[in-house]
């Protein structure tokens, strides 16, 4: 189907088919929009307008009692494709492009129906680093504490990166000492220890850097699905690296 057929089909669902009916099509219609999305067939402009239909389905069906998780949740049962993780995936896509202003906008839209909100801090973080980057180190810790022991290790894997270029020491350790104990596979360990090389060499601790880069070089010969414990030697000695405290070359 085209754009302008969906446009029209769609007009067609608002204003003839009663809900019960009308939201499967309307969900069918969003995993295939979805569906040519990922495959490459239409770029993110061409989805703004389901994203738009998709705001007014969830805000017209926020009535009486009803909770914003609750709505969203029961129109993402009605969609094949995980809803929330690509709205999560189109908006960090949005701010890789430095598309910031409709970043913000869709982050803000969406936000409340997200049940689990830690993926969609971390979009905020994101999109207040440019403006405030004590602000968005903040956000992050705040993610990091609520995630206590209960460790997201693929959202840690994410915030990583972010920290090696915008972070604070004492966010940066915290960050690392919430994955010592969900680390299970050596791949997993060896992409934490390149995001710490990184991290301590752009702010010239060398010596820990170094030892970091020591650690990885002895894994080298390793495979990625090798199961990793916590009791393994080179995972104890990076935990006491990252218990030293951090510090700036040049600053007291």
């Amino acid at each position: 189907l085209s754009d302008q057929v969906f446009l029209i089909s769609f007009e067609l669902w608002r204003r003839i088919l009663p809900q019960k009916q009308s939201l499967p099509i309307f969900c069918d219609e969003l995993d295939y929009q979805i569906h040519q999305y990922d495959e490459g067939r239409i770029d993110a402009d061409s989805l703004q307008d389901v994203i738009s239909y998709l705001e007014e389905v969830l805000e017209e069906n926020c009535v009486e009692d009803a909770e914003p998780p609750e709505v969203f949740q029961s129109i993402s049962t009605c969609c094949a494709h995980d809803l929330e993780g690509f709205i999560y995936d189109f908006i960090a896509g949005q701010i890789d492009e430095e598309s910031h202003l409709y970043a913000m906008e869709l982050y803000e839209s969406f936000h409340d129906y997200i049940g689990d909100t830690a993926w969609f801090d971390f979009l905020h973080a994101r999109l207040n680093v440019l403006a405030d980057v004590g602000e968005a180190n903040d956000i992050i810790m705040e993610i990091i504490e609520d995630l206590g022991e209960e460790s997201d290790l693929e959202l840690i894997l994410e915030i990583l990166p972010f920290l090696v270029q915008h972070g604070k020491g004492e966010v940066f350790i915290a960050t690392l000492k919430t994955c010592l104990s969900c680390l299970s596979f050596e791949e997993d360990f060896r992409e934490v220890l390149e995001h710490c090389v990184d991290f301590y060499t752009l702010r010239e601790n060398e010596e820990v850097g170094q030892v970091i880069q020591d650690i990885l070089d002895r894994r080298e010969s390793r495979e990625a699905d090798e199961a990793v414990s916590p009791s393994d030697p080179d995972i104890v000695l990076f935990a006491k690296q990252i218990e030293q405290p951090f510090y700036i070359p040049g600053k007291s």
